[in-house]
């Protein structure tokens, strides 16, 4: 697999869908991301609310249309004392999930607020680009060992957007998103 070339097509494909410390085990974290999906949602959970609520007990979730390059689409949000949680996107099934709530991470136990140097610390492999649009400053990465979830980190930058930091810099940013994909 291509990994450069394949992450940068899920960029751009998501974009079409949007108009829009140390790590601890996964196992102690509310919301689990895993290659297969997010708690009870994977890539044939059926994209409606009956469905997202059975997956997501104890949140709330509200369906919501938004409008991006291609008309409008379809998303539902998950939340908690009024925060948005969890976005999923879809069609027939859910196809991606977007996961910022701070008890979340990955089944490798990466967690939201986790500093990037964290993340990778003993990672042999790394793969990381500039975000894009509604991601612009931010760095968009793949998971450790993974190919279905992407970490967005975030933090101060002294150059372009458009690039990414230096490494000393880039050490100290902090895991603010969550993504896991099916069709990555």
């Amino acid at each position: 697999m291509n990994t450069g070339r394949t992450l940068k097509a899920w960029l751009v494909a998501g974009m079409a869908l949007m108009a829009f410390g140390e790590a601890a085990p996964a196992r102690d974290a509310l919301l689990v991301v895993s290659e297969s999906g997010l708690c009870g949602i994977n890539g044939r959970t059926a994209f409606s609310e009956p469905a997202v609520r059975r997956a997501l007990p104890g949140f709330d979730v509200r369906a919501e249309e938004r409008e991006g390059e291609g008309g409008f689409y379809s998303v539902f949000i998950a939340t908690d004392n009024g925060r948005d949680i969890v976005t999923l996107y879809g069609a027939e099934t859910v196809v991606r999930a977007d996961v910022a709530g701070t008890d979340a991470a990955t089944d490798g136990g990466a967690r939201i607020g986790d500093s990037f140097r964290t993340v990778y610390a003993g990672a042999t492999e790394r793969y990381c680009e500039p975000g894009m649009e509604v991601f612009s400053g931010r760095a968009v990465c793949l998971a450790p060992g993974s190919e279905q979830i992407a970490l967005i980190f975030a933090g101060e930058a002294t150059g372009p957007d458009d690039a990414l930091p230096p490494g000393d810099e880039l050490g100290g940013w902090r895991l603010e998103m969550i993504i896991w994909n099916a069709e990555f």
